[in-house]
């Protein structure tokens, strides 16, 4: 739904539309982002300590509330991404990096590359950098998004493969 709602709403129509129709665009994406952190907290949830996974928990919705009102009020950009980069570079990124330097787990290190290639993506969107006028920093970027998101599939299906496993060992003892 957020493709259609960005690329939609937020690209296709935004000369015959209100700025705020930007909106729900970036509100699907801040969502997933807190999705995303809520599932790495999750991910990690065997090597925290469940104070800290209650604490994590508590602030991913308080920093969402917090980036999402800021967005709202301002109708600026700027809170949407600040809010990926948290999410990815701070969450995501720290806590798949413990999991994988303790366990060695493969979907935590196929999450470290998805968290690369996103920022990848911001480099090129922040910095500007332009390949010539049919080829801008914008569709650079998106390019790394879209092998980002394909990485964040690709560790989705493999936390997936690891659950069923440990399912089956458990339902063969």
């Amino acid at each position: 739904m957020q493709p259609c709602l960005g690329g939609v709403l937020g690209h296709g129509f935004i000369h015959s539309i209100a700025f705020a129709w930007k909106l729900p665009g970036w509100v699907s994406s801040m969502l997933a982002i807190m999705l995303i952190e809520r599932a790495a907290i999750e991910h990690t949830r065997t090597i925290l300590k469940p104070k800290l996974v209650k604490g994590l928990y508590i602030l991913n919705i308080v920093e969402l509330l917090i980036f999402m009102s800021l967005t709202f009020y301002y109708l600026d950009f700027f809170y949407v991404e600040f809010h990926s980069g948290y999410g990815l570079m701070f969450v995501v990124l720290s806590l798949q990096a413990i999991l994988y330097f303790k366990t060695k787990n493969e979907a935590s290190k196929t999450l470290l590359y998805a968290v690369g290639f996103a920022a990848i993506a911001a480099l090129f969107f922040m910095t500007k950098i332009e390949m010539f006028k049919w080829f801008r920093y914008i569709d650079v970027s998106h390019i790394f998004m879209s092998i980002s998101a394909y990485y964040f599939l690709q560790g989705a299906l493999k936390i997936n493969r690891q659950i069923a496993q440990q399912k089956l060992t458990v339902s063969n003892v």
